[in-house]
């Protein structure tokens, strides 16, 4: 039996014209062990690879390793993939969206319209989408919120409509 597996994954580069830098992003993870992994740790390839080891080094620290879905997470995984398509569109999809990216974290979701100053100076105030996620337990400080709402905000503006403006806010559970 092979000692060796091979990863089934590959970076084709097309003609790459003289020297230069590449930027890859790609991800892979044990969970929550990958996190807190700072930048600048430099990274070992395979012995296979064709890369320069003295070269690879992470530009930023490692976050959002998560635990393996539960029973439920695995519910509004597939909730989620079934009424959206993998597309945002609606308040509803905004929910799904949300419980499937926090899983158990996340008690519910509230979203409403609101109105904003728009960053670009001439085109004065624009419409929002408030998301306010309520969370069962407080997060490790305000690094750790940030890391979540800009993390959030990427990747549900990346399957919205470019008209869609989100605003997200974290809040705790009183109870």
């Amino acid at each position: 039996m092979n000692e060796y597996r091979e990863t089934p994954y590959y970076l084709m580069i097309d003609q790459m014209s003289g020297k230069g830098q590449v930027t890859v992003k790609y991800w892979t993870t044990h969970c929550e062990t990958g996190n807190q992994i700072q930048a600048g740790v430099e990274l070992s390839p395979y012995a296979t690879t064709y890369l320069d080891p003295k070269t690879l080094a992470l530009v930023s620290t490692t976050y959002g390793g998560k635990q393996a879905p539960k029973n439920r997470e695995l519910i509004d995984i597939y909730k989620y993939g079934i009424i959206s398509h993998g597309r945002v569109l609606t308040q509803n999809d905004i929910a799904s969206f949300c419980k499937k990216e926090l899983g158990e974290l996340l008690l519910r979701t509230e979203i409403r319209n609101g109105v904003e100053i728009s960053p670009v100076p001439t085109e004065g105030l624009i419409r929002t989408k408030e998301v306010h996620l309520v969370l069962g337990t407080k997060l490790d400080g305000p690094s750790q919120e940030k890391q979540m709402k800009d993390s959030l905000h990427t990747r549900l503006s990346a399957c919205s409509p470019d008209t869609f403006n989100y605003r997200i806010f974290i809040e705790y559970n009183n109870a």
